[in-house]
């Protein structure tokens, strides 16, 4: 399979959800950005592991 998953869509936001309530977080655009780029990237026929590829290394520096 090569297109992302609802399930996988879903766990982006949830983490990127969760990240937010525990950095105390509470401008809700972030979500919405997360959302239509996950939208757009999907339109644009990125591959699955573009996708995922690209939320990991944005954890990565949130980590920094």
């Amino acid at each position: 399979m090569n297109e992302l998953t609802i399930i996988e869509a879903l766990g982006i936001i949830r983490k990127r959800a969760q990240w937010m309530r525990q950095e105390g977080e509470s401008d809700m655009r972030s979500i919405i950005y997360l959302v239509d780029g996950l939208m757009a990237d999907i339109t644009k026929g990125k591959s699955r592991e573009e996708i995922l590829s690209d939320f990991e290394e944005d954890e990565e520096e949130d980590e920094e």
